[in-house]
């Protein structure tokens, strides 16, 4: 979706002063098209060929959900986040509503607005629960499900009892939410589910799903409880978007198709996840280039860098676009204009590499090694922000040419460039980039040359540079 383009919202109502005030709330964000029918609703939307970002359904009658031939319909299509907003809502219908896989979202009514706007600004950034980073394969043949209850007794023999009726998974146990997580922290790459009794010694089931899910995104997440707690249950639902709220005493023959039907959420949340970021990625590298190409034309025709310098950018360019960094993601494309941002990244650039290129510099160095001031200071910057000094920088000379490099187990780090996905342009990036740049740019001109090696934004950094001998008419560092 392009910046100009509304974000689209579905709204369901049944009451009209429901819609009104929807309306009065979201309308100024959204592009809202509001219907008093499920008919009128599944109408539309073949009409328009394709899902909103979001549908809403409020109602005063939340019996009336299961059966809606709108949710059913959005629900198969797979890619719109579903909120219902309801009078009153027992716990058998959220259970039921989760098990029909109809609804992400239950809020009672009056509804929080800031709640309502947070989830709708999500799914039309396209921001999924499952956006992460998706976890490195395990050369293990089996998802694990993790189990997590105080009742120890109970979960090993529920273990036992899901171990001896299949072999598509295995089970572990943890005694407390703080044994799950060091379980998770060995075992996360491989834990497909997470089913966590609510009430537990120090930190509960809810806490538990809210804290791994910020790590964990593609794990599976079902909550338990032997107690009828409805404001848990919704929690559970709009906070740590579980899978499913069980019942307990738990029954290994009903929990098994549960347990593999989660395993198969697991599978489609990672599959989804490395789409999302290969589209990221693959959007990601149109910007790439454009970028590279503005950075390029903008900065050889300034008036500061000299007309041989070109080929030195483009060398600088190269060396940055070889640097690994964290993979986009929607917030790069979003909340601003990437022509702007770019714009701004090449007149900050711009004006931080003046800086050093108004300076001027002899032709070479002096036998003595003393660098020209300019030199100097970009050197200091580059320095400073992998937390060194000039003392962890080696000089050698031979006849004609002095050579500075890091101390060997130092490095330069560079987290991020001017070719990295960014969602804002930052003063301390400029200031790193401009002194490396200028620093490329620097040494051509003395008949030198910087070589950056490494990956992984961690490099090594060398500076080459000719002698001279001293000379009356020389300017002195």
């Amino acid at each position: 979706m392009s910046a100009d383009q509304p974000h689209r919202v579905l709204l369901r109502y049944d009451r009209e002063d429901d819609r009104d005030a929807f309306l009065q709330d979201f309308a100024g964000a959204f592009s809202i098209d509001s219907y008093s029918s499920d008919q009128e609703a599944l109408a539309a939307i073949a009409r328009g060929r394709s899902l909103p970002d979001a549908l809403v359904f409020i109602t005063t009658d939340t019996d009336q959900l299961l059966a809606s031939s709108l949710l059913q319909q959005v629900s198969n299509g797979g890619c719109c986040l579903r909120i219902v907003i309801g009078g009153q809502f027992s716990l058998d219908q959220i259970i039921h509503l989760l098990e029909n896989r109809v609804v992400d979202r239950c809020y009672a009514k009056p509804w929080d607005i800031n709640l309502v706007r947070t989830d709708l600004f999500a799914a039309t950034m396209s921001v999924q629960d499952n956006a992460g980073p998706a976890p490195v394969e395990s050369e293990h043949p089996k998802p694990l499900v993790l189990i997590v209850d105080d009742e120890q007794s109970a979960t090993k023999y529920l273990s036992k009892q899901l171990m001896r009726m299949q072999d598509r998974f295995e089970t572990r146990c943890a005694a407390s939410a703080q044994q799950a997580l060091e379980t998770l922290h060995q075992e996360g790459h491989r834990t497909a589910v997470l089913m966590t009794d609510q009430r537990m010694p120090g930190m509960k089931g809810l806490q538990l799903i809210n804290e791994m899910r910020q790590s964990y995104p593609h794990i599976t997440r079902i909550l338990t409880s032997a107690y009828g707690e409805l404001d848990v249950a919704l929690g559970a639902v709009n906070q740590g978007r579980i899978f499913r709220y069980q019942k307990k005493p738990w029954h290994a023959a009903s929990l098994l198709p549960v347990l593999d039907d989660a395993i198969a959420q697991h599978h489609a949340s990672r599959q989804k996840s490395e789409q999302w970021q290969f589209a990221l990625a693959e959007r990601f590298e149109g910007v790439r280039e454009r970028r590279k190409a503005a950075l390029l034309r903008a900065l050889a025709e300034s008036p500061s860098v000299p007309l041989a310098s070109r080929d030195v950018i483009q060398n600088f360019l190269r060396d940055m676009d070889a640097i690994s960094t964290l993979p986009p993601g929607a917030s790069h494309f979003r909340d601003h204009s990437p022509e702007a941002l770019d714009n701004a990244l090449v007149r900050g650039l711009r004006a931080e590499l003046t800086r050093y290129l108004e300076i001027p510099l002899t032709d070479a160095v002096p036998n003595n090694g003393t660098l020209p001031d300019a030199i100097q200071s970009a050197l200091d910057v580059l320095l400073s922000a992998s937390g060194m000094s000039r003392d962890h920088l080696i000089s050698e000379q031979d006849e004609d040419v002095t050579t500075l490099r890091l101390e060997a187990g130092k490095n330069l780090h560079l987290y991020s460039h001017v070719l990295s996905p960014m969602a804002r342009v930052s003063s301390q990036l400029l200031k790193q980039q401009g002194a490396l740049l200028a620093l490329y740019i620097m040494a051509q001109q003395q008949g030198g040359q910087v070589l950056l090696q490494g990956g992984q934004q961690r490099f090594t950094l060398e500076l080459s540079l000719p002698l001279r001998a001293p000379s009356g008419g020389s300017r002195q560092p």
